[in-house]
């Protein structure tokens, strides 16, 4: 994999980058209740929590005078935070060859910045201003790309309890969604614009037990000044519940529903109006076998039905993620296989649409690069990640595409049609082998460096355009 399509006044950078990075931003996990050394940043800002610092004797960070101002009343207090994020894409032989060649790549630019205030132990109003630009992109920015300034995440709760275990929250307002790892509905946060939606949630805990529900519409993404609104077209409902596993020591079990409505859905089947109802399943955490060995899953099933135009929906999609770490082994290494399959269209003329829909997906599916996503879509891949240093980690990982049905194409991760699939019979699409690499500065910096390229496979070389699609990208992220 040569990486001729980088500038050179940005090799050395980029593959310092990449022998120095790590894979440690993309765990979530959740603030100790009681923590001796500041809290990790979490990627849904809003459920940060800083009220240990209401004990002045607690700041140890520079930005600790912030994340908890006390307001005039018992009990209400301020957390002020934001992320500055500059990066560097470069891409060889976009769309395959066939699209608007940048040799130099350009640059992308996100800031963030948000405001939580609570009025006591029942009401919060949580506020973030987003601002992204593309620089130097030829062709212009994509859809994702540029976003001036806009609110965000604007929401209201009202919580009828303040016991962790116990209550109801009704929250109104702009917010991110986040649901499991990303596969249905995710925030996105490799792109440069972050995605929200306009909506009402509850959330209710009952010991165990943690339900949700929602009704939303996804934000425009609008590249002026405050002109984003709620998407017509399209309409998200569902509930859900989370609980320890009942069988599994260790994990975690959801069950969910999510309904979903789009005035004009494209397939290769064709397009119309489109109505889709999703059940699944997740089943996911961690066992430790002893202290030197620990075994992660995450594993999820999917059932799809409803209408397309005249026609019935029933598709499917399942997945798998499952790793075993070495932890006390020199490098802690973590060796891994992810397996999805999600279903394609069979025949056109049945009146009957198989062609899963992953609705509003992260790039969980396709790595890093993002071309592919997951529907009429089989993969596998070997991961592997190795802790070079308590700050450094490496992750090394190949993946292996195939159509699942030779009568459907394969789409985007917008879940538009990329290449249609009459014109080929082969099912093997293409291999991606990726490095990523990040290294964590300190708690508010991170460098994170990635090399990927796309090698068309029999597929895509019987649609052209079909060159191998490289890809680079180095950005620096400060949050606080």
């Amino acid at each position: 994999m040569r990486p001729s399509f980088i500038p050179s006044r940005l090799r050395s950078s980029l593959a310092h980058i990449l022998l120095g990075g790590s894979l440690g931003l993309f765990a979530q996990t959740a603030p100790p209740q009681n923590p001796a050394a500041p809290p990790p940043y979490l990627p849904l800002r809003y459920d940060e929590d800083y009220t240990y610092l209401k004990d002045p004797a607690r700041h140890t960070d520079v930005w600790d005078p912030v994340k908890y101002v006390s307001l005039s009343r018992e009990g209400w207090y301020l957390s002020l935070g934001g992320e500055a994020r500059e990066r560097y894409e470069g891409f060889k032989n976009t769309g395959f060859g066939g699209g608007t060649q940048d040799p130099n790549g350009f640059l992308l630019n996100r800031y963030l910045f948000h405001a939580d205030v609570h009025l006591g132990p029942h009401v919060r109003v949580f506020t973030q201003l987003q601002s992204g630009f593309a620089n130097g992109r030829r062709g212009g920015p994509r859809a994702t790309d540029e976003d001036k300034l806009e609110f965000h995440q604007a929401f209201i709760d009202f919580q009828a309890s303040s016991d962790s275990k116990h209550g109801i929250t009704l929250r109104l307002g702009r917010q991110e969604f986040e649901f499991g790892s990303g596969r249905l509905i995710g925030a996105s946060e490799l792109l440069n614009v972050r995605r929200s939606f306009d909506g009402a949630r509850i959330t209710a805990r009952a010991g165990q037990w943690t339900l949700h529900s929602l009704a939303a519409k996804p934000a425009e993404t609008n590249p002026g000044y405050f002109d984003d609104s709620p998407d017509p077209r399209q309409t998200l409902f569902g509930a859900g519940a989370v609980r320890s596993h009942p069988l599994i020591p260790g994990g975690s079990l959801s069950l969910y529903y999510i309904g979903y409505m789009r005035r004009l859905g494209r397939f290769n089947a064709g397009a119309a109006e489109e109505t889709r109802h999703t059940i699944g399943s997740r089943s996911f955490g961690t066992h430790a076998a002893s202290k030197l060995n620990v075994v992660d899953y995450n594993l999820e099933f999917v059932h799809q039905w409803g209408n397309f135009g005249s026609s019935n929906i029933r598709a499917w999609a399942a997945a798998s993620d499952v790793g075993h770490v070495w932890a006390q082994a020199p490098l802690a290494p973590r060796l891994g296989l992810r397996m999805d399959a999600a279903s394609g269209d069979r025949n056109q003329a049945d009146r009957k649409l198989e062609s899963y829909n992953p609705l509003f997906p992260s790039t969980a599916y396709s790595g890093k690069i993002g071309l592919l996503g997951p529907t009429n879509i089989v993969d596998v891949n070997p991961v592997g990640r190795l802790r070079l240093h308590p700050k450094v980690y490496l992750s090394l990982e190949w993946a292996w595409f195939f159509r699942q049905s030779l009568n459907d194409g394969i789409y985007g991760i917008a879940v538009n049609l990329f290449k249609a699939g009459q014109s080929s019979r082969a099912r093997y699409v293409a291999n991606q082998p990726t490095a990523l690499c990040e290294f964590r500065l300190n708690r508010h910096v991170t460098l994170t460096g990635i090399l990927t390229q796309f090698r068309a496979g029999t597929f895509i070389k019987e649609t052209p355009p079909s060159k191998n699609v490289g890809y680079a990208t180095g950005y620096l992220t400060y949050r606080f």
